[in-house]
């Protein structure tokens, strides 16, 4: 007699910060995908709080008391996903630009066995106008070239793109890294030093539908010389 394999288990990050309007749209779609998506909301210190009861029935949340990042966001999740033994984790923005239904297609190379890592590359990446999004771009572009020159081209092309899933194995390599407040770029490139595999799934991002970005000239300066320093401890590691 032989068992019948069990669907894989995929806990889907959700991050939020103020943007709550589209969550439980966004929660109901994880929900309606087919296979085992629990939908994990973390609310990194939102005023007024993020209640239980604006949730759907069957959405996980975990509330942080203060704004801590979307590095803290990411470390409870894989925290969470080692400890009640997922096989996945799947990270969605809230603020709806993120296509849930192709959710599957990036899980695809995972459960294949082709990659451990696998990010959604936006090929409309860096559309809009305005100072918020010059500096975002300007922010964006630095990460890139320097995760780039590090990893000697080896990291994704889009290395801000916030969509991507990790494969248990990348889980448990992650999860003792000491990620910053946006981590993507940190994640893509401990990958490639971890000699994770990492693949791209080519995406389209839907316009902001609500909320905007909160980057300013000084939050972006902060942003730069922490990622800075994060590098140069990088280039050191893989010189050594």
């Amino acid at each position: 007699m032989t068992e019948t394999p069990r669907a894989p288990r995929t806990l889907v990050l959700i991050p939020t910060l103020n943007d709550v309007v589209l969550l439980p749209s966004i929660v109901k779609d994880v929900q309606a995908l087919d296979g085992v998506y629990v939908p994990l909301v973390i609310d990194d210190g939102s005023l007024p709080r993020l209640l239980p009861s604006a949730l759907p029935e069957g959405c996980l949340l975990f509330s942080l008391p203060i704004n801590l990042g979307l590095g803290m966001c990411t470390h409870i999740a894989m925290d969470h996903a080692l400890n009640f033994d997922y096989d996945e984790l799947l990270r969605i923005d809230s603020d709806g630009q993120h296509p849930v239904a192709m959710a599957p297609n990036l899980l695809s190379p995972i459960r294949e066995g082709q990659a451990d890592l696998v990010v959604g590359t936006r090929e409309n990446h860096g559309d809009g106008a305005g100072i918020g999004n010059s500096l975002r771009k300007a922010v964006k572009l630095y990460f890139s070239i320097v995760a780039s020159v590090i990893t000697r081209g080896a990291t994704p092309k889009d290395v801000n793109s916030g969509f991507f899933a990790l494969g248990h194995n990348a889980i448990k390599q992650l999860s003792s890294a000491s990620l910053e407040r946006f981590p993507e770029p940190q994640i893509f490139i401990i990958a490639h030093r971890s000699g994770l595999r990492i693949a791209e799934v080519p995406i389209t991002q839907a316009p902001r539908r609500h909320g905007k970005t909160t980057l300013s000239l000084s939050h972006a300066a902060r942003l730069i010389y922490r990622f800075s320093v994060f590098a140069a401890g990088e280039i050191m590691t893989f010189r050594r």
